[in-house]
């Protein structure tokens, strides 16, 4: 990635993942909320995606994929249940041409059949729209940013109030998931119920998923040793 370093109004940071199976750092969601105070938009790149590499549609409000055309990448994402995160498709080397135009073409029909067998969009206030876009000779950038404020626009602001509310309470249970697994998990009364314990304490107090995740912890180690 290639930017101008004297451009006071972007910062890039990269964080290592140290074994994180979900895409992200452990640090990302704290990582997010402080630049989101410095900057208007932050954009958060993945190590990659599969089958459990999704967590980062826990702490953005729109998440893009991205495919290379000839990858074979289409039928992949389908098979692992891929295509039920993103809210904007891109097919990137769109100077590839045809391969790049059959790619986007894959992907809308991969879209078609999934809604008629009741596995698509259909449920979301938002149609997933499916760009071609070219870096190196700047081709589609603009459609692609139209792209994401129409995205943002389909939340009214309570919407979007409500939406990172619950990314973030995912968040945190998965940090009280990492930090003492099943028997955590089973002492919580099952994923939901972690869940919406987090999500109630988030909004109930200017706390954070860090925060919450290790006042539950010390619940728990409490409780714990109470038992012995």
């Amino acid at each position: 990635m290639s930017f101008d370093p004297e451009d006071g109004g972007l910062f890039v940071r990269s964080l290592a993942t140290a074994g994180e199976a979900g895409g992200l750092a452990y640090a990302a969601n704290a990582a997010i909320a402080v630049l989101a105070t410095a900057f208007d938009r932050v954009i958060v790149e993945t190590t990659g995606v599969g089958q459990t590499e999704t967590d980062v549609e826990h702490v953005v409000d729109t998440v893009c994929l991205v495919i290379q055309p000839g990858s074979g990448d289409v039928l992949q994402f389908i098979k692992a249940g891929i295509m039920e995160i993103p809210d904007v498709l891109v097919v990137n080397k769109g100077d590839h041409g045809r391969l790049a135009q059959r790619a986007a073409a894959d992907l809308t029909g991969a879209l078609d059949r999934l809604r008629h067998a009741g596995l698509g969009d259909e449920a979301r206030i938002w149609t997933l729209p499916v760009l071609v876009t070219s870096a190196r000779d700047s081709v589609g950038i603009c459609e692609l940013i139209d792209a994401f404020e129409e995205h943002r626009r389909v939340f009214s602001a309570q919407g979007l109030t409500e939406k990172r509310q619950r990314g973030a309470a995912t968040w945190a249970a998965a940090l009280f998931m990492r930090m003492h697994g099943e028997h955590g998990l089973r002492w919580c009364g099952g994923r939901a119920q972690l869940v919406a314990r987090m999500l109630r304490e988030l909004g109930a107090g200017p706390v954070t998923p860090v925060g919450v995740a290790s006042a539950l912890s010390q619940a728990y180690l409490r409780s714990i040793a109470g038992m012995g």
